[in-house]
């Protein structure tokens, strides 16, 4: 099964600011930037008699929403929306500048990467298991293992999916996400290869 993980566009938000599950939007200048290569480039990789057949699926924060509509419409596909694809949840952190959130915190967090809790709400364990059980859903859906999927999401979710691939345990996983630091850039693709 081939995935194509694709980035929400830039949200419209402060730099510095923390948000993970907190419902930014993307302007729809934003959402327009990027079609007019996107859309191409994806129609370019699809095999034209598997269009058609192609699913997209999207986390359901607005910063995505607006994308995978978007596309839907530009490929005649119809779009799910799945919260299992959504960035991890920062709790209290939400919305607070980076540099106001206490050291003590962060430095709690970077001592446990996985298990840690930011803002007391989810882990990256938590994370890890969601996007497991929403590729391993997606595998068990494809009857005739062929299908191709856009996802549309976020970089934490994209680094997990991306992670997953190649066979590890959530908890490497979790310290995988950590460890990358590859820039996704806003509207960026990525493909995947699921194993069947």
């Amino acid at each position: 099964m081939q995935l194509y993980l694709i980035r929400h566009p830039r949200p419209e938000i402060a730099p510095g600011i923390c948000y993970g599950q907190s419902d930014i939007p993307s302007s729809e200048a934003q959402c327009q930037l990027l079609l007019p290569s996107l859309l191409p480039a994806l129609r370019s990789m699809l095999p034209a008699d598997h269009i058609a057949q192609t699913a997209i699926y999207s986390s359901p924060l607005q910063r995505c929403r607006l994308l995978a509509t978007h596309l839907a419409t530009g490929l005649q596909v119809q779009t799910q929306f799945d919260p299992r694809l959504m960035e991890m949840n920062f709790g209290r952190w939400e919305l607070q500048n980076w540099d106001q959130i206490p050291r003590v915190e962060v430095d709690a967090w970077a001592a446990d990467v996985s298990g840690y809790r930011p803002g007391g709400a989810e882990n990256v364990l938590d994370m890890a298991a969601r996007i497991i059980e929403f590729l391993e859903e997606l595998v068990a859906q494809d009857e005739n293992k062929k299908k191709n999927v856009l996802i549309v999401s976020h970089a934490g979710s994209m680094r997990l999916m991306l992670a997953y691939q190649v066979g590890i345990s959530p908890e490497a996983m979790a310290h995988k996400l950590v460890a990358d630091h590859q820039v996704i850039d806003f509207g960026e693709c990525r493909q995947l290869q699921l194993k069947i």
